[in-house]
């Protein structure tokens, strides 16, 4: 996984781990503020004007197939990185050293988790399809989850 092989957390960084649907734009939001509180007026605050997923980047996007990992390296401290990885795929330097890099995690209740991607998906569905209901996502989400 380019993660484990190129990413080299500093002591100042810090990762907002969540799964899918659990809040992690809000969750992103949040930590960027208290981060950032002296930093900006309300007035000009960066969150007025650009979205959290553009303040906060994910791991996923950011390590390129090459290994270059020049994007990450230019951010400077304190670096804000966002994953859906679970905890246990992390690189073994950024959990066994305490001092490696700090983690927010947050966990939503499975039955909300399932409702918001129920809502997710069919407003993502095309229009000339009629929504899915409840019991396919269901059956959908065991498929994924099997």
């Amino acid at each position: 996984m380019l993660i484990h092989d190129h990413f080299k957390p500093r002591p100042t960084d810090i990762i907002v781990a969540t799964s899918p649907k659990c809040g992690t734009t809000w969750l992103r939001s949040l930590v960027f503020s208290i981060i950032n509180r002296a930093s900006f007026d309300f007035s000009d605050h960066p969150l007025r004007k650009a979205n959290p997923q553009d303040l906060v980047p994910f791991f996923e996007a950011i390590i390129h197939k090459d290994g270059s990992t020049s994007f990450v390296d230019g951010i400077p401290s304190p670096r804000l990185l966002s994953t859906h990885l679970p905890y246990s795929l992390f690189p073994t330097r950024m959990t066994d050293d305490t001092s490696a890099c700090r983690s927010v995690y947050i966990c939503r209740d499975p039955k909300d988790v399932f409702v918001s991607k129920w809502h997710f998906t069919n407003k993502l569905r095309p229009k000339e399809l009629p929504p899915l209901s409840l019991e396919e996502t269901f059956c959908w989400c065991l498929e994924l989850e099997l």
